[in-house]
């Protein structure tokens, strides 16, 4: 990773492909470095829909073989935040991680309501943002 690191801070760019058309966090998932991926979608930013030029994405990429049970876990419980699971790659998984992407699937679905609960009660225990809420929202739309 420090590598990796040492890359972006130098301005390079976290979504940008090599000639073969494979992202940083393409590269990752084909070669099974289950951590770096991780690291990439939670620290680097890197977009999950991200595809080749041949229109293969993470989730067909993923080398399910290679990876370690816990980094596999982690991995996993990011890719369900941050995008949609495709019908198919459950059935590449062992019920232990399907399961995962069956919670997070369900915990995502759950989010925005979770969302929009957290900011009610921030306007109502913050005079100062209950004032300031109208004016933002004015400004935004």
């Amino acid at each position: 990773l420090s590598t990796i690191e040492w890359l972006l801070a130098n301005g390079a760019s976290i979504d940008g492909a090599a000639r073969s058309g494979y992202t940083a966090l393409l590269f990752a998932a084909f070669k099974g470095e289950i951590a770096t991926g991780t690291w990439l979608l939670v620290k680097g930013g890197a977009s999950i829909t991200q595809v080749t030029t041949r229109g293969r994405a993470v989730w067909r990429l993923l080398d399910l073989q290679r990876a370690d049970d816990a980094e596999l876990t982690a991995l996993l419980k990011v890719l369900v935040m941050l995008g949609d699971v495709p019908g198919w790659f459950n059935a590449r998984l062992s019920p232990q991680h399907a399961q995962i992407i069956t919670q997070g699937q369900q915990l995502r679905a759950k989010l925005p309501s979770y969302l929009e609960q957290q900011q009610a009660l921030i306007i109502a225990h913050c005079p100062l943002i209950a004032v300031l809420h109208p004016l933002v929202a004015g400004y935004a739309e």
